[in-house]
């Protein structure tokens, strides 16, 4: 059974924040005219940055083929605009939602797993079968009937 996925809070907003003002200094420079060159040079550096980053923090990026091309669809997509519309905090959300939904199932799948596993909660029937109570099995220390008379409460001793 995988261990459960562990919450990356800081890692996000370092991502979130860094995309955010690259966003914000493409966009101002775009708009203003001066420095495109800088943005263009942010434009080839930011895929390698979040990549790295999201290496760096543990985050699964090559799990899944589709957030691999998220991040090739905002470079491309920037690329496009040239620079006007920068997409990439948008994409970090993307990822974000991701592997938060990943999480969510993989977190199921242990509840569910456990539950099957549990053998306090199991079902008292099976198959139409009343199934023997395993905590009644486990007492050995008295019968539950002496001489043919069973004690008052049924019998059992918690």
């Amino acid at each position: 059974m995988p261990n459960a996925p562990k919450k990356k809070t800081i890692a996000w907003i370092i991502l979130f924040g860094i995309t955010g003002v690259v966003d914000a200094i493409q966009i101002i420079v775009s708009l203003t005219g001066v420095g495109i060159a800088i943005s263009e040079i942010m434009e080839l550096a930011m895929p390698f940055i979040i990549v790295g980053l999201l290496v760096l923090f543990g985050i699964p990026i090559l799990s899944k083929p589709t957030r691999l091309m998220s991040i090739v669809g905002v470079t491309f997509g920037d690329s496009i605009t040239g620079g006007i519309a920068p997409f990439w905090i948008l994409d970090i959300f993307y990822l974000y939602s991701s592997i938060k939904s990943e999480n969510a199932q993989i977190l199921a799948k242990q509840e569910q797993e456990m539950a099957l596993t549990n053998s306090v909660r199991q079902p008292l029937y099976k198959d139409g079968m009343r199934q023997p109570n395993l905590q009644t099995l486990n007492k050995t220390s008295q019968p539950m009937n002496i001489d043919g008379i069973r004690a008052p409460g049924g019998g059992l001793n918690n």
